[in-house]
């Protein structure tokens, strides 16, 4: 995600009122290069951002499609507010695994969030994105619980979680 529309209460704490707000580091480029490296299509650009993601309409929804808007999502304007007003530095990936129009087919998963095994590589890949840093300070950190030993151990090319640390 590189930018966000505002379209929730927590970004405006931080700046401004303002439509857009966009990610103001370096993370989000070194996050697209280590995940276009995985093979699963890499999609960069804006999403909108809401903290009532059930009361979209289908005329926002096509007013922020047209705009060219990717995704619906309830973080990015936040995280994104908080770190140009802290100097702070963020990243913030979607794992896409639904869709509004997605239709449920007998013996179809609702949400198909592909293998385990590719959760643990997008883990990866951003855990070497925060690695490269290209300036001093910069660091990426994850929101939610990864392993609950909190064990990072080094397998080359940077820090990694094992499942069999876990």
């Amino acid at each position: 995600m590189t930018r966000a529309v505002r379209d929730e209460g927590t970004s405006f704490h931080y700046l401004p009122p303002a439509e857009r707000v966009a990610c103001p580091t370096p993370v989000t480029d070194l996050l697209a290069d280590e995940l276009r490296r995985l093979g699963p299509a890499v999609v960069e650009g804006c999403v909108w951002t809401t903290d009532a993601p059930y009361r979209e309409t289908a005329a926002q929804l096509q007013r922020h499609a047209a705009a060219g808007v990717l995704a619906v999502e309830m973080q990015a304007a936040s995280l994104f507010a908080f770190a140009m007003a802290r100097g702070a530095s963020v990243g913030v990936i979607a794992h896409v695994t639904n869709a509004v129009d997605h239709v449920v087919n007998q013996g179809d998963q609702q949400f198909q969030k592909g293998t385990d095994e590719l959760g643990f590589l997008l883990l990866q890949a951003m855990f070497r994105a925060g690695w490269t840093q290209p300036e001093p300070g910069l660091s990426l950190s994850l929101i939610g619980e990864v392993c609950p030993t909190g064990r990072v151990i080094d397998v080359g090319g940077g820090p990694r979680f094992s499942p069999a640390s876990c």
